[in-house]
């Protein structure tokens, strides 16, 4: 992977709400020419801030930051700034709201699955 370049080529339209097909055309493949577009895609995944390695004096096993993931944030970071280049106010306040959504509906399915496991934790407990 390279880091994003020929910032000049940027999709010269700004997403808006009427013109996405134009914008598509122009973005798909300036994501797809800088090598990126799998970070847009999900097929790049997010790897492990932290990875276990072996000390080099006591052999323990210890965790050291993952480069993997340095790269991953700095290729992440430089493709939002991309996208917040090419699209419009309005849209980065929508995008940023379902974001907020997303989030807020993935911790409310954490809790249900962790109040999930204590009912069944406390059922097991009553049969024992």
């Amino acid at each position: 992977m390279f880091p994003l370049s020929h910032i000049y080529l940027l999709p010269s339209v700004k997403l808006n709400h009427s013109n996405y097909s134009i914008w598509k055309a122009q973005a798909l493949p300036y994501f797809y020419g800088q090598g990126v577009f799998s970070y847009l895609d999900g097929t790049i995944q997010i790897p492990p801030q932290e990875i276990d390695a072996p000390h080099p004096t006591t052999c323990a096993i210890t965790k050291i930051p993952n480069l993997e993931y340095d790269h991953w944030l700095r290729q992440d970071s430089l493709i939002l700034a991309t996208i917040n280049t090419v699209i419009t106010q309005f849209l980065t306040i929508f995008i940023l709201l379902l974001l907020l959504l997303f989030l807020l509906k993935n911790d409310n399915k954490k809790n249900d699955d962790e109040k999930q496991k204590n009912k069944k934790m406390k059922n097991k407990l009553k049969l024992g």
